[in-house]
């Protein structure tokens, strides 16, 4: 089977369609620096714009075209224009597909990837109270069901579409997605490997998670946690345990990070290997503080999440401790937070917060939060030459900083060897906009078995 990987970014959908067997015929990338990351990480992409159709001259017959067609101004994060926003990919898909189906080289399938806000009203839609949109490209939801699944009824044989959280998956990290699925025949749509309910029952039940991470048990169950693991121990209201609590437990930043120990660590991207039965592996350029005199530091937790502060002049956001769970949400920011969501990683000193800089003024303040390298791995973590950006100050008064661009790779589940190209602010876009592979490898595998039944 071959494929035509639309709006390509640094190549996360080209690793899920590799580890499918998946051969790539091209991918096309608008963004110079995230066409040379996936150039690098040996997929045949070409720096362009998807409707420049003049780029798919030699592309040969398509089998499988993926599109993960531009986002933002379907995300619940942004201003939620919509299909009226500048952004807006899926016309180009559609024109993409049409020029190829007019040469005859297909694509007989289509997968197209989203953020889930493209499956949610806006607040004044009036369809949601049972009216009519007159125009549906004002809501994203309206859009979905009037335009894009139209359009694709009116090409394809088949189109469903569903919601996949990523870390029912093992990736290590709570990231949903709409995945549009087309073609000439139902696929099989895979199945989830892990659970929540699996990791609260290896937590807070039997203990082998504890185990596995070689640390003693911390915290407590959190609400969501509690309700499982009361679930799990009444099985006579609940007849037979559910199927739920015996997949493999969720992968968690813990696990991801490897936070077992100071240094970063990043465990197998094997999605069909129990990742709580792992121990990670260090790789060669840790991320995390080690000082220039060892160990610095006790302990390094990873907060993020939360409840908005609803504006209110002394409200404070209440992020939560997410060690022990898939990652929120890794973003397109620098960081890999969305504003002051996080994820955060926190360090608990071996002396404390540093010595004497909560009670000092603070280092000049910048205009930029990329400029300076103070503060960071290459200065040992250390005040030399004072911090040159605002999180460096942050980081060397408070313990506090934002996730590195491995780490939120890392928490992306693609190979340890991937790469990103650029400035910093270019890397994490990178990381933040791209797909989670083993979500596509086994995707493209039920359009593969689909195949086979022709």
């Amino acid at each position: 089977m071959k494929t035509l990987t639309l709006f390509a970014g640094a190549g996360g959908a080209d690793f899920g369609l590799d580890d499918a067997g998946v051969e790539a015929v091209l991918a096309v990338e608008w963004d110079e620096d995230a066409a040379e990351a996936c150039r690098q990480n040996g997929f045949p992409c070409v720096t362009g714009d998807v409707r420049d159709l003049a780029l798919y001259a030699d592309t040969g017959r398509v089998d499988l075209l993926w599109a993960s067609f531009p986002c933002q101004d379907f995300s619940t994060a942004g201003s939620r224009a919509g299909a009226q926003g500048e952004r807006n990919g899926w016309p180009w898909t559609v024109e993409v597909i049409d020029h190829l189906r007019t040469r005859g080289d297909g694509p007989t399938w289509l997968i197209a990837e989203n953020v889930r806000g493209l499956t949610m009203h806006v607040g004044d839609c009036p369809t949601r109270e049972g009216g009519e949109q007159d125009d549906p490209s004002s809501c994203p939801r309206c859009y979905l069901d009037r335009v894009i699944v139209p359009e694709l009824e009116a090409r394809f044989a088949w189109v469903e579409w569903r919601i996949i959280n990523s870390a029912d998956h093992g990736v290590p990290q709570s990231r949903r997605r709409i995945y549009i699925a087309a073609g000439p025949r139902p696929i099989e749509w895979p199945e989830r490997t892990h659970s929540g309910e699996a990791l609260t029952k290896a937590k807070w039940d039997t203990g082998e998670y504890w185990q596995h991470v070689q640390v003693g048990r911390v915290g407590d169950p959190s609400s969501r946690e509690q309700r499982w693991l009361d679930e799990l121990r009444q099985p006579g209201l609940f007849r037979a345990e559910r199927p739920a609590f015996s997949l493999y437990p969720w992968q968690t930043v813990r696990q991801a990070l490897g936070l077992t120990a100071p240094g970063v660590m990043t465990g197998s991207r094997n999605s069909e290997v129990n990742p709580a039965q792992e121990r990670p592996t260090p790789v060669d350029e840790p991320c995390y503080p080690v000082g220039t005199k060892g160990n610095q530091y006790l302990e390094a937790r990873v907060v993020g999440g939360g409840h908005n502060p609803n504006h209110s002049a002394d409200a404070v956001r209440n992020l939560r401790d997410i060690t022990d769970e898939p990652s929120t949400t890794i973003a397109a920011q620098l960081g890999g937070g969305a504003g002051n969501a996080g994820p955060f990683v926190n360090v608990k000193w071996r002396k404390g917060e540093h010595p004497g800089l909560m009670d000092c003024p603070s280092p000049a303040v910048s205009a930029t939060e990329v400029k300076g390298t103070d503060g960071k791995e290459s200065t040992g973590w250390t005040a030399v030459g004072g911090p040159a950006r605002a999180s460096d100050a942050l980081w060397l008064a408070t313990g506090r900083r934002r996730l590195e661009v491995e780490e939120c790779v890392a928490l992306m589940g693609w190979p340890d060897d991937a790469v990103t190209h650029g400035t910093k602010s270019a890397r994490y876009r990178q990381a933040g906009n791209g797909c989670t592979p083993v979500v596509v490898e086994r995707l493209a595998r039920s359009v593969m078995n689909a195949e086979e039944e022709r």
